[in-house]
């Protein structure tokens, strides 16, 4: 039995099978035993050896070259020779290191030789090449055989023992062929032209396990301003537009500060609602340009009037509305109605052609620039940010298209305000048909779902400034209550003039009284003095009749009787006087009394009518004054109201303070060593595979050396025999670097490798 003792990876091998032959015709043989080893047919007319021949051995003749070669049997390297007789060219153009020996008999392949060589010398050599020119069977083909020396035995000073193992993969190439085989590492993965085909994810995306260390670098960054604080310095003013002011109120701004009244009469306009940016509402929304200051001009024009102003819901700093409708139409330092169109969403590039960046390419290096997969997640990653809501961390590959398209859309309404700003098509199963119209809109580029993430991953500006505006309450105090208050100035001065004319008539009403009381004590008087009068002209009637009487019976008694008489009736007409004179004294001390306590009275009642009219004017007089005090106080206090606010502080303005409002993109790389420990492992071992594919005929499918690394392997057909079949895949299985250079094995820089052209999965 022969013995062949190999050795693969960090196994020993030990195979047995029979060593004799007996041909049976052409290329026909069987197996036999040792002992029936000797050809019984008669021997070709060229050879002499006669049936002595056994064709397990090497006779004479046979050429044992030895050299040194940079591959050895642990098939970490091996070399891609097209054929043996490149094989055969290399091995001979080592002339300068090998030994030929010609003179050699009887030695049995894949067993120790024994050559005349002295030990010191043998002992420099790693490789054996054995060639036996002539065959001893007709129709039989020369081979030669590679063995990688394993050993060196000193015998005898110039005989040297050689331990040789077979050298598989040399010795039979170009004589078997793989089929489809599982490929689970190699630089196929570099060298496919189709390899970055749908950004890396038909084939890069493979995971690795390997460390990429533990914080990602940004190495190339962009952004696009949403709101910018132009005027933050104080004094330059860009340009370009920074915001706009929106304005919700419950008045009609516009009619009212055309018209805006006055305080006595201030004009207030309900506002009609109406369909703002495609949604209908009972308040009216008003837009202001914020390049010029319009708002604050605004405000300032209407500062007189603050019924104007107090009915303000809510102000809001939002982007430029001709950021989404081109063209609106500003007013000049006045409020603008809002559009009714639904606002246009955006698209742009953050950053055009990304992955072709010179940036990015400095940052990998020209030593990896072949490396396609550091163009992957984990390795790199794109960030979208506006640095207040939560920031988009996204794997590059799912980023469909050359650029970094961004899709913007905004609802300025409150009180969810906002703008978001997603991907465009990202993850999406290619970059085609990406760019749809909503169905059946004709408001123009307001697009659709992208067939991609869609607003599942977006990134939010929110959280607008909201602002307050001040309301002087006086003003509006006073505006509200004019009427109110020219009423009570109205009423006051009626109360007044009531009391009065109230005094008026109850001093002529007493004057009247006092008259009367005069006219009666006149009457009265001339009663009394009418009284006396005739009581006077009675007295002296009788007196007269008394005379009479008294002379005609004087007459008729005689002249004594007349003397008697004469002096009876004197003396009467005396009496009578006297008692007339008395009377009239009676009489006019009587009226006198009366005028004197009449002239009393009035005078009494004079002065309580006078002193009643004087208080009763002096009491109407100061409930007037009393009155006009009141009102002039809620005047005066109307003054000292606290000013009012309408709409409200609130949001978040810090960004826009430090004009940060704005996308970023932000492409973050894995850091400088993480890409040089990562890069040289695929530069040299290549990228993870994982798939069936077929393999190309040489293996070759980069310019110096390929590696591979099989998980099942396909031999569709093989001239060898099954063990020699079998160390072929344990080769492949195991992982094995084919050089297209003998040469170049462990001399070059791993990055001098370069893709050959052509090469497909």
């Amino acid at each position: 039995m022969l013995l062949l003792a190999g050795r693969l990876a960090n196994h020993r091998i030990v195979r047995e099978w029979p060593g004799t032959c007996e041909g049976a015709g052409p290329h026909t043989y069987r197996q036999e035993s040792q002992l029936n080893s000797a050809i019984k047919s008669g021997p070709n007319s060229n050879y002499d050896f006669g049936y002595d021949f056994n064709y397990a051995l090497w006779t004479e003749g046979s050429t044992v070259t030895l050299c040194n070669v940079p591959w050895n049997n642990d098939y970490r390297d091996a070399v891609s020779f097209t054929d043996i007789a490149a094989v055969n060219a290399y091995i001979d153009s080592l002339s300068t290191s090998s030994v030929s020996i010609t003179k050699l008999s009887q030695i049995k392949p894949n067993t120790p030789v024994k050559i005349n060589v002295p030990f010191n010398i043998a002992f420099k050599y790693n490789y054996l090449r054995v060639s036996a020119p002539v065959q001893p069977i007709v129709g039989d083909v020369q081979r030669d055989y590679f063995y990688f020396i394993t050993d060196v035995t000193y015998i005898a000073p110039n005989n040297t023992l050689l331990t040789v193992q077979l050298d598989d993969w040399v010795t039979f190439t170009g004589q078997w062929t793989l089929g489809q085989c599982y490929v689970e590492r190699g630089h196929i993965g570099i060298a496919n032209e189709n390899a970055f085909d749908n950004y890396g994810r038909n084939y890069l995306t493979i995971p690795e396990g390997m460390d990429i260390g533990s914080d990602m670098q940004v190495v190339k960054t962009n952004s696009v301003s949403i709101m910018r604080n132009d005027f933050r310095d104080g004094s330059t003013v860009e340009t370009s537009h920074p915001w706009d002011i929106l304005v919700c109120a419950t008045g009609d701004l516009i009619a009212m500060t055309a018209n805006p009244g006055t305080k006595t009469s201030p004009n207030r306009i309900t506002a009609q609602g109406g369909n703002f940016f495609g949604l209908p509402s009972g308040a009216n929304y008003y837009v202001f340009n914020g390049t010029q200051n319009d708002f604050q001009l605004w405000l300032t024009s209407v500062q007189s009037f603050p019924w104007i102003t107090q009915g303000i819901i809510s102000i809001s700093v939002i982007p430029p509305i001709t950021r989404y409708i081109p063209g609106f139409t500003y007013g000049s330092s006045a409020p603008v109605l809002a559009p009714t169109q639904v606002l246009q969403a955006r698209t742009y590039d953050m950053i055009t052609n990304w992955r072709n960046d010179p940036q990015i390419a400095t940052y990998i290096g020209s030593r990896f620039a072949n490396l396609k997969k550091l163009f992957t997640y984990p390795y790199m990653a794109v960030e979208l940010t506006t640095f207040g809501s939560t920031p988009l961390l996204l794997k590059p590959e799912a980023y469909n298209g050359d650029n970094m398209t961004v899709v913007e859309r905004i609802n300025p309404i409150p009180p969810n305000q906002r703008v978001s700003i997603a991907p465009l098509g990202y993850n999406k199963i290619d970059a085609t048909d990406i760019l749809n119209l909503i169905p059946g809109s004709t408001l123009g580029p307001g697009l659709g779902d992208d067939q991609g993430e869609f607003l599942d991953l977006q990134t939010l500006i929110s959280n607008f400034p909201t602002l307050a505006i001040v309301n002087d309450m006086a003003i509006s105090y006073l505006a509200s209550n004019a009427h109110s208050i020219a009423y009570q100035y109205a009423s006051a001065d009626w109360s007044q003039q009531r009391a009065l004319q109230g005094n008026q008539v109850s001093y002529d009403q007493a004057s009247s009284g006092m008259t009367l009381n005069n006219q009666l004590a006149s009457i009265a008087q001339g009663g009394i003095f009418g009284g006396n009068a005739i009581d006077q002209n009675l007295r002296a009637q009788t007196m007269g009749l008394g005379a009479i009487s008294q002379a005609g019976g004087g007459v008729a008694g005689g002249v004594g009787g007349v003397a008697a008489g004469a002096a009876g009736a004197a003396l009467g007409a005396l009496t009578a006087g006297a008692q007339s004179d008395a009377a009239n004294q009676v009489a006019n001390l009587g009226a006198a009394q009366s005028a004197r306590t009449n002239r009393a009275q009035q005078a009494n009642m004079g002065m309580v009518r006078d002193t009643n009219k004087d208080y009763a004017d002096w009491a109407a007089r100061g409930d007037y004054a009393n009155s006009i005090a009141a009102t002039d106080a809620k005047v005066q206090d109307a003054k000292a109201i606290q000013p009012s606010t309408s709409g409200q502080v609130g949001g978040e303005a810090f960004n826009i303070i430090n004009n940060l409002s704005a996308v970023f993109a932000r492409v973050k790389m894995i850091d400088p060593a993480a890409i040089a420990r990562i890069g040289n492992y695929w530069l040299r071992f290549g990228y993870q595979i994982n798939r069936f594919i077929q393999m190309p005929s040489n293996l070759m499918v980069m310019e110096k050396f390929t590696y591979w690394k099989l998980t099942q392997t396909y031999i569709t057909s093989a001239s060898m025999p099954e063990t020699h079949k079998q160390t072929i895949r344990g080769i492949l299985e195991k992982g094995v670097t084919l050089w297209a250079s003998p040469a170049d094995i462990g001399n070059i820089d791993i990055a001098d490798n370069n893709p050959l052209p052509g090469i497909t999965i």
